[in-house]
This record gives C-alpha cells, structure tokens and sequence, in this order.
C-alpha cells in the first residue's frame, strides 16, 4: 500500500480517536443559579450582649444553588466590614444544609477577635454564601448588610504563666480557639501554691477565693495537696482550671510483662524539667513491639502516643513502634505542643 495512503489513513484514525473523546467527555461544570440568602433580612441593627452569649444570635438561611448537571454542594458562610467588600471575608462556619445557626458568643468572638471589631461601636458588616462541589469554584450569593454592635471580646491572651512564691515555674499555651489552655508545672513541697498570671510579674494575676475551681481575679493563692508534676488546664472564657497531679510511665507489647498491663515508671528529672527512663537499667528488656506514655498508672483521663510519628506525643494517639534494644526515653512536657525523644544507648 503507498506510504501516503497509510499515513493518510491513520490521521484520520486519531482524528475520530480525538473527536471521539471530546464527545464522550461529560459537560463542563457551570452554575444554573447562585445561592440567596432568606434570612436574616438585610438591613437590621443588632447589639450583642454577653447576658445572651448561648442563645441564638441568628439561624443563617439562603435558597440552594443550583448547577448544570448533579452534585453535592457545600456551603461556607462568610462575613466581613461593609467597607472592605469581602477584600479579606472570616468564614462563620460551613455546612452541607441551607441553613446555618450561630451563637451570640461565636459570632461575637469572631467579629472582635478575627474580623477586628472595637467593642460596644456600632460597625456594617456583610455577610454572603458562598457555594461549592467538588471540581467547581465557589460561587456567592449577593450579601446582605446589618449594624452590629458587639461587646468585650472573651479574653484570649498569647500565654499564661504559672507563678509560684513569686517565681514563674511554668508557661501555659493556647489549645485551641476555645479559651483553653493547657501546660505543666513542677510544683515542690517546699511550695504547693501558685497563681495564674497574665504577665511575668503579676500585675494581672487569678486565684481561687472559694475554693471551687474557677479563677478569681486577684484571689487567694491556689493549693494543692502534695509535691508532684501538675497537668493545668485553663479556660479564659468562663475562667474554670484543673490542676491534676502526674506521674509518668510507659507501657505496651515492647515494654515488660509485654501484654499492656503494667506500667515502666518513668523518673521526672527537676533540674531538666522532663520524664526520663533508660530502658538499659531495667530487669527486663525492651522487645521489638509497640508503647505509649500514661500517667498515673491509668489510660483516663489522659494517654499519649503518636499519630504521625512525629515525636509530637498525641492524646489517645496511635501506638508508638520500637525495636528491641536499650534506649533513653524522654517525655517534654514543658510548653505545648509537647515533644518526645527515644534515644538508642550506645553498647
């Protein structure tokens, strides 16, 4: 057959191959009608309060957005100042429904402690829907407006410190963007009181007049019951602390009766201000195997592993692999997040 002929013929194959294809190729992803918000209305004046924190500032509703072809759409809820026309818009929440409720409190801590807001000034402020698949862009709705006043925003200082007989002993650090705090201190029986302290020194400081286990400001001096390693936790948001006494130990299949059972006691070291154990020093051998660290002898209210084996010590996280050999385990619970090492001992 003549070359021509055969080259010719095979063009026009991956032609019909190519065409094919594009007809076969589903249509392309295009919005029918964007979302709309029904309620609330635009245009109303609000002033929060924080005597109505857990109530319901607003059920946020809007019409579904409607695509070209079927899809599951995801909603996010977006608000930001009238004045910047969502140039850096907070997102409320998201939600696969068409409608979305919010608190007093949430929406009142966004708008003070992301968006900005001065407390008790009147801002304008907008609020769109924004909708979404899974292969499209975010489509929004036209926003609606309101006049919203809000009020002091929950206290959400960058740290807390720990000060016993005048001395800083520890640092407590932000968990979350719920007000909780959380850190460790070693507190001697030389000295079983402190205070929480905004600041190094004390001049903005909390204690527990009661006791009842909510901080008071400028209150007596916290006690506790004996010398030890004390897990405190604190919410800035309704002031509540616990301060819970813990002794380290690691337990699993690598570590001796080798059937998660019966903890290893671990050493906290003061000077340092970590848990240590060198496994060389123990009766029984470390075996290739899996562990984690408890306190307390106990797996509640509180055990670490390691989720992403990142020496990042995870609550209830995974089991931490090990191979059988003598290591120098450490436990540094010092300022969040954590941290662990396991060190193989040199033969």
């Amino acid at each position: 057959m003549n070359k021509k002929i055969i080259i010719s013929i095979l063009v026009s194959f991956f032609v019909m191959i190519f065409y094919s294809c594009e007809k076969q190729a589903g249509p392309v992803l295009e919005i029918a009608k964007s979302a709309s918000i029904t309620e609330p209305t635009s245009g109303g004046t609000y002033v929060l309060s924080d005597t109505d924190a857990d109530n319901i500032f607003a059920n946020f509703k809007w019409t579904a957005a409607e695509y070209n072809v079927a899809i599951s759409v995801s909603y996010s809820l977006e608000v930001d100042l009238k004045s910047d026309n969502f140039a850096n818009p907070v997102v409320l929440g998201t939600t696969d429904a068409d409608s979305l409720e919010i608190t007093v409190f949430d929406f009142n801590k966004i708008l003070t402690n992301t968006l900005g807001l001065e407390e008790n000034v009147a801002a304008e402020i907008s609020i769109r829907v924004g909708s979404f698949g899974a292969d499209s862009e975010k489509t929004y709705s036209d926003a609606i407006d309101m006049t919203v006043t809000p009020y002091a925003p929950p206290n959400a200082p960058d740290s807390l410190f720990v000060i016993s007989g005048g001395v800083v002993i520890a640092k407590i650090l932000p968990v979350d963007e719920d007000g909780n705090y959380e850190g460790y201190a070693w507190l001697p029986a030389s000295d079983l009181t402190f205070i929480i302290s905004e600041d190094r020194d004390g001049t903005v400081f909390y204690g527990d007049n009661e006791p009842d286990d909510v901080l008071d400001l400028n209150g007596s001096n916290i006690v506790v019951a004996a010398e030890g390693h004390y897990k405190i936790n604190v919410n800035t948001f309704d002031m509540s602390y616990t301060a819970i006494a813990q002794a380290w130990g690691i337990i699993g299949s690598a570590v001796s009766p080798y059937d998660w059972t019966v903890d290893i006691d671990m050493a906290y070291l003061v000077s340092e201000g970590v848990w240590q154990i060198s496994t060389d020093t123990l009766a029984n051998p470390i075996i290739t195997g899996e562990f984690k660290f408890r306190p307390n002898d106990s797996w509640d209210p509180l055990n670490y592993g390691d989720d992403g084996a990142d020496g990042i010590p995870d609550e209830y996280g995974a089991n931490i692999a090990i191979s059988a050999g003598n290591y120098k385990i450490t436990l540094d619970l010092r300022e969040y997040p954590y941290s662990y090492t396991v060190m193989p001992i040199a033969k």
